[in-house]
């Protein structure tokens, strides 16, 4: 391909300056071929899919939290024109299997009423007199909903936790804080925020594996385990929010606009982050993103480039740079960040 230009006389630039993105951008994006494909050039790419996990345990009802996330899918869906899914029960913990795929995920104006039925019921369990349940499944909830976002080439959860997920498989138990401050090691007072359960551990492969994100918001006046629950929803690339003293009325529709806002701010999925940089210098470590967890390697290598899971316009990283070299100090020394993405749409990029 040729990629000369003319001079504009006037300006002495090139006369393609304000054509070509990438003479006058910072950041520009790049349609690629299907050849870029995650799964090759065989494989579709689909658009953004998200799953819904709620959160239906007593302390949930209790503080009224149905209502508040229909209400909030409501908002969601009905301003935004992307994939969902109407409400699904699955009831093995032990052995999870998704027994169909035709019906998991379908359009929000197609389907409407049926997602209008699916949160009247959420919403009738705050007005039903029968016993809730007391802890949450959350783990295995979370292993349920990767495995039906697998079949569309991963995607976006958006989960409420209102209390300490000890039931079922990777259940938790508050962990023992009474010698943070007090103990002489700090490598002993470290532990207690470290991840340690092999359940979230085998969750958070998975999420990378399977291009899985997760977003957690949290209301409960207790501890809920956040080194285990925080650390998966950090490194699929998803937040934490925690309401720690909710009530319904002063909190609600901050609450509601955090989880709008969860699903709005989302850009793709399927992410890879390359840096390059001059000779003389090399990347020694990423901060904040999967690869600083190096059991957690599903490509290799001695750095690992970030796998994205999920992207969303607030995500930051942090890179540590070192010398290998002497650098010339007659030149620049120049950085490039390369992000190979799918987006909302469906349509592979590079950034």
């Amino acid at each position: 391909m040729d990629y000369t230009s003319m001079i504009n006389p006037a300006t002495g630039q090139r006369i393609d300056r304000d054509i070509k993105p990438e003479l006058h951008r910072g950041v520009y994006d790049i349609m690629v071929p299907k050849e870029y494909n995650v799964g090759g050039a065989s494989a579709e790419n689909k658009e953004l899919h998200h799953v819904f996990l709620i959160d239906v345990s007593e302390n949930s009802v209790k503080h009224s939290l149905p209502v508040l996330v229909a209400d909030a899918i409501r908002a969601t869906l009905y301003n935004f024109e992307d994939s969902d899914s109407p409400s699904r029960k699955f009831e093995d913990l032990e052995d999870p299997f998704v027994p169909f795929n035709e019906g998991l995920f379908v359009d929000p104006e197609e389907s409407r009423l049926v997602i209008e039925d699916a949160l009247n019921n959420l919403e009738s369990l705050t007005s039903q007199e029968t016993l809730a349940e007391s802890e949450p499944c959350f783990a295995a909830a979370c292993r349920y909903a990767t495995m039906c976002l697998e079949s569309v080439g991963g995607g976006k959860i958006t989960s409420i936790l209102s209390a300490l997920p000890s039931w079922g498989p990777g259940g938790l138990k508050f962990k023992d804080n009474r010698a943070i401050g007090r103990g002489p090691s700090p490598e002993v007072e470290k532990r207690v925020f470290l991840p340690d359960n092999e359940y979230y551990k085998s969750l958070a492969k998975d999420f990378l594996s399977k291009n899985v994100g997760l977003d957690v918001l949290v209301v409960c006046n207790l501890a809920v385990d956040l080194s285990n629950i925080g650390w998966l929803a950090n490194v699929s690339g998803g937040s934490v929010y925690k309401y720690s003293d909710f009530e319904f009325e002063r909190d609600g529709r901050n609450f509601t606009s955090k989880f709008v806002n969860c699903v709005n701010k989302t850009t793709g999925y399927q992410g890879q982050l390359k840096l390059r940089c001059s000779n003389g210098l090399q990347v020694a470590q990423y901060y904040g993103t999967s690869s600083s967890i190096s059991e957690l390697s599903v490509i290799g290598g001695t750095v690992q480039d970030p796998v994205l899971p999920i992207l969303n316009e607030d995500q930051t990283f942090t890179v540590l740079l070192q010398y290998d070299g002497d650098l010339n100090t007659k030149y620049d020394c120049h950085f490039q960040a390369a992000l190979l993405y799918t987006d909302q749409q469906g349509f592979v990029k590079l950034e």
